[in-house]
């Protein structure tokens, strides 16, 4: 599979409550699975950063997708680039569980974790992913 992956930040169109990021996460989360996309979402009150990996067309159009939604402001592309294995399997969409309760815990981590440190270190390395 002809793998990629696109690190961006936004800041998000109007205040989001807790509620706002559920129903977010639950819309995408649906589209996601249906189109082999996996990743984080780190939310704070003000920013957005967000990791996406799967197929590239998919990733390429759910990016053009997220440009044009009202409800991201100023979204900038960090980082993108093939990779030959995903970052993030288990993850159709992995939050911080600080700020959204949910009903599936492995889909949730702590801001302090591991694998938020994993996704800053990518942000560091060459543009092409070898790990």
């Amino acid at each position: 599979m002809d793998l990629y992956y696109i690190i961006y930040c936004s800041i998000p169109g109007k205040a989001f409550c807790k509620a706002d990021v559920k129903t977010l996460l639950a819309a995408a989360r649906g589209n996601n699975e249906k189109f082999g996309i996996t990743g984080m979402l780190i939310y704070l009150p003000d920013l957005f950063i967000q990791m996406i990996e799967g197929p590239k067309a998919e990733i390429l159009r759910l990016y053009r997708n997220i440009e044009q939604d009202n409800r991201h402001y100023r979204v900038v592309l960090l980082k993108e680039g093939p990779v030959h294995h995903r970052r993030f399997p288990d993850w159709s969409m992995g939050v911080d569980d600080h700020e959204v309760p949910l009903s599936d815990p492995r889909q949730s981590f702590l801001v302090s974790d591991d694998k938020v440190f994993s996704l800053f270190n990518l942000m560091d390395m060459p543009e092409t992913l070898h790990n």
